[in-house]
């Protein structure tokens, strides 16, 4: 798992756009990509191929695309073929839980038959849903299944998972801000977050539901990656030279990375892992996509290995790495990764005996 990876869609209007090194004229009906300086460029970031999200439940994937203009979001269950089934909209993030998808918005979307149709959330005449949400996490806890979303103005909202008992709880300056990503362990909710500003990571947890948060600064670490729970433990990355391990969100350990074929560490970007405990990662240092970017793996967490160029289609920068099943007779392995950039899907497939 996490060693051959395949590009099998792209979602820009042409292989050639490169992202901050092209742009995008209309003449007549057509579009051309043309060269560009710094003040001219496209900004991927900014476009309806731009990647938001990806997360996975009972055998389909399901992708947002889009932000700054209208986008859409996709799903599929073997990781290769795609239906979009909502059009013209934008959305920060997706998560699943509890049988259900909710997709990062000021009044979210939700799906309760697998993202085949979407619904509204139902929120409160007080409740104000015109403000931008930058990420959305998901996990059960004593209130049920939970969506947890984050966004501009510092807030954090709990919302059931058709919409019920939306909580805007008071919380810790900062756990509404700067959210690099969360993880539940089926009790306690956990955000990790990176404040650029006052370089500075921070842990906020949740331990009931969403109803009350503590804040939790880590020492000594500016650039977290995103944050998973492995089955036994929380774990993340910092400063592209250490992991932080802990197993109920309070107390928290480290210990130093061990580079098998490279000499430095980039910081870490996009994080997964398996349910065999294969973990895969891509560097997220700004603007070291393309010829800069690099993929990696690891089967202890501390080890790590770079994977060579061929495996792998150089892409923009990936925010989004995600893993689960899909029915082997849709494709042609029972076990996907699949990784989400700013302009195309790649999958890797799953290590099975007919390989």
């Amino acid at each position: 798992m996490g060693v051959t990876w395949i590009n099998d869609s792209d979602q820009t209007v042409s292989p050639e756009v490169r992202c901050w090194n092209t742009t995008l004229i209309t003449v007549g009906q057509e579009i051309e990509v043309h060269g560009c300086t710094d003040n001219s460029c496209d900004d991927c970031d900014h476009q309806n191929w731009a990647g938001r999200g990806l997360a996975y439940g009972d055998g389909a994937f399901v992708a947002t695309w889009g932000w700054g203009k209208p986008g859409k979001v996709q799903r599929s269950t073997d990781g290769v073929n795609w239906q979009t089934v909502i059009e013209g909209t934008t959305h920060a993030d997706i998560a699943f839980s509890g049988g259900v998808f909710m997709t990062g918005k000021g009044r979210p979307y939700f799906s309760q038959d697998n993202g085949l149709t979407w619904g509204r959330v139902t929120v409160p005449s007080t409740y104000n849903e015109y403000y931008n949400v930058r990420a959305v996490g998901a996990g059960s806890s004593s209130l049920g299944s939970r969506f947890y979303v984050f966004g501009d103005g510092d807030r954090v909202h709990s919302i059931g998972t058709a919409g019920e008992t939306i909580l805007s709880p008071a919380h810790p300056q900062g756990c509404g801000s700067y959210v690099v990503g969360s993880a539940s362990n089926g009790e306690v909710m956990l955000s990790v977050h990176g404040d650029y500003n006052e370089r500075q990571a921070y842990v906020c947890r949740s331990a009931d539901g969403g109803e009350t948060w503590t804040r939790q600064d880590i020492q000594n670490v500016q650039t977290p990656s995103t944050i998973l729970w492995t089955g036994t433990e929380f774990v993340f990355w910092g400063n592209a030279s250490r992991i932080y391990r802990s197993t109920d969100g309070l107390s928290w350990s480290s210990e130093a990375i061990v580079a098998n074929n490279f000499w430095r560490f980039p910081s870490f970007g996009a994080t997964s892992r398996s349910d065999s405990g294969t973990f895969v990662m891509i560097n997220g240092d700004w603007r070291q996509w393309y010829e800069q970017q690099r993929f990696f793996r690891s089967e202890g967490r501390a080890r790590w290995t770079q994977l060579p160029s061929p495996v792998f289609v150089r892409s923009a920068h990936i925010n989004f790495l995600e893993f689960g099943y899909v029915d082997s007779s849709l494709a042609v392995s029972s076990q996907l990764q699949l990784a989400a950039s700013h302009d195309k899907v790649s999958t890797v497939k799953g290590d099975l005996p007919c390989f």
